[in-house]
């Protein structure tokens, strides 16, 4: 059995590095150019029954809503 002031000092232990896993923040890099809304078409903008999913590296695809159910997804 572990004492219980081990026990004590083992929680402070694994709270102090939860803490330092949440104060390390991911920054993602964000894009330096601005959007021309104008260039979109509406029928990119406005597809019903669409799921668009942008990826890390700025690449967007447009997967059916049916797909969905796939457990791929």
């Amino acid at each position: 059995m572990i004492s219980a002031k081990k026990l004590i000092g083992t929680e402070r232990k694994q709270k102090r590095q939860a803490a330092m896993w949440r104060d390390e923040r991911i920054s993602l890099p964000r894009a330096t150019t601005e959007v021309d809304v104008e260039s979109c078409s509406k029928a990119s903008l406005e597809q019903v029954g669409h799921f668009v999913i942008y990826t890390f590296d700025q690449k967007r695809f447009v997967i059916p809503l049916a797909y969905l159910s796939n457990g791929i997804f």
